[in-house]
């Protein structure tokens, strides 16, 4: 355990990743926004730039796989946006292409079994993005961002961990808010 917390300390020794672990930061801070957007279309445009900004982390780390997957997801959340307003948007092949991608590009950036971490966590996001309801696709990600926040305990990525847990955190409030009113509105009927 020591020598995890060595490690980690010697992230912030290289200007490099150092600058990559500041930069981490940036989707961390988003993170707390995403799922609390009571919009589908909202949620999904906060993921996609901080989708874009965890690219650069992870490629600025050496982490082919984190990069490479945040990069397809990038395109992914421009893309889901428009689902019901384009009908090429709305088709069910969009949901199962980007899963495929995921897959064939994680084994490409192979770094051993972690890279199924975040490949399976981002097959579930692409389920969950592609509901139409806020709470379908707040309880998909939950899963897939679980296993982000241990893909991000491996490679020692502080953003990641803490902006997972900031994202699971959102989640269980929106969750607890929706909940609440619900009862409320039952409560009244």
């Amino acid at each position: 355990m020591i020598g995890y917390f060595e490690d980690l300390a010697g992230q912030f020794t290289n200007p490099v990743t150092a600058i990559a672990q500041i930069l981490g930061f940036v989707p961390l801070g988003l993170s707390w926004f995403i799922f609390r957007a009571r919009s589908r279309r909202g949620s999904i445009a906060l993921k996609s730039v901080s989708d874009g900004f965890s690219a650069v982390h992870f490629f600025m780390l050496n982490q082919w796989t984190g990069c490479v997957i945040n990069c397809i997801n990038t395109v992914r959340g421009v893309l889901f946006s428009q689902k019901g307003r384009r009908k090429w948007a709305s088709g069910i092949y969009l949901p199962i292409g980007f899963c495929l991608v995921t897959a064939v590009f994680s084994a490409l950036s192979w770094t051993g079994y972690e890279s199924l971490l975040p490949m399976i966590g981002s097959c579930l996001a692409v389920i969950g993005y592609w509901q139409t309801s806020p709470k379908s696709l707040r309880r998909f990600n939950f899963a897939g961002i679980f296993l982000w926040l241990i893909y991000g305990f491996i490679t020692l990525s502080v953003p990641t961990v803490v902006g997972n847990i900031i994202s699971l955190s959102s989640i269980t409030v929106s969750e607890i808010r929706d909940a609440k009113a619900a009862k409320k509105e039952q409560k009244n009927a």
